[in-house]
């Protein structure tokens, strides 16, 4: 097997994989600041409202630095080389369904920053 890195993607082929992700915490909150799912002009939906206000939430308001402290959810960030944040993801832990022997993991929050998206409709959440 060769070493060498996969080509960088071109207009018609796969996309290239994601950016390097960074634990979000309190120390890595600031990178949020201001993030959007809508491009300047596009309507703002619901998700793209919840996704915002979850990430951006100040501790104690009941968004994603709370979910990571209190052990609720994971999350990551997804950077660009500039550090600017592209979107980001959590992993959570559901109820244990019946009969399973390990609780159901989750994707309670998904997100795409505007800035960080290809060829789109405007908007980068998605409801889910």
């Amino acid at each position: 097997m060769s070493s060498e890195q996969p080509p960088k993607a071109t207009s018609g082929a796969a996309p290239e994989p994601l950016a390097p992700s960074l634990p979000f915490t309190r120390t890595t909150s600031h990178l949020v600041a201001g993030f959007t799912c809508v491009r300047a002009g596009a309507a703002e939906e619901p998700w793209d409202a919840d996704a915002r206000r979850w990430i951006t939430a100040a501790p104690a308001q009941g968004g994603a630095i709370d979910s990571v402290e209190l052990l609720r959810d994971s999350v990551w960030l997804y950077l660009d080389d500039a550090d600017k944040v592209l979107g980001f993801v959590s992993l959570g832990v559901g109820p244990r369904l019946p009969g399973a022997t390990e609780r159901a993991q989750t994707l309670p929050h998904l997100a795409l920053h505007a800035n960080g998206r290809g060829r789109d409709s405007g908007r980068a959440c998605s409801p889910g």
